[in-house]
């Protein structure tokens, strides 16, 4: 298995308990280790059977900044399961 690193990746996002912290967007750095198998990649120099990190990065970015959350752990949560179930290669 192979892990694949995204480290920092920058996003905004509408959050807090407070209503008025939740009222302005703040900025979010976000880390995500993901763990797939990337042999069949790199044998034949395919990009067809490589993970698609841009398909990672546009999923995140978009499911943070889409509504507000009051917590941290509800968002990580969603990360984790959008990471899980929308990347098939991810596990």
């Amino acid at each position: 298995m192979d892990r694949i690193l995204f480290e920092g990746l920058e996003c905004s996002a509408h959050i807090g308990v407070p209503d008025e912290e939740r009222a302005h967007r703040q900025k979010l750095w976000l880390d995500l280790e993901i763990d797939a198998d990337l042999s069949a990649a790199a044998g034949a120099d395919n990009p067809a059977a490589m993970l698609d990190y841009s398909k990672v990065y546009e999923l995140v970015t978009k499911l943070v900044e889409e509504k507000p959350r009051r917590l941290i752990e509800a968002l990580a949560y969603e990360v984790a399961d959008i990471v899980l179930y929308a990347v098939p290669e991810a596990e």
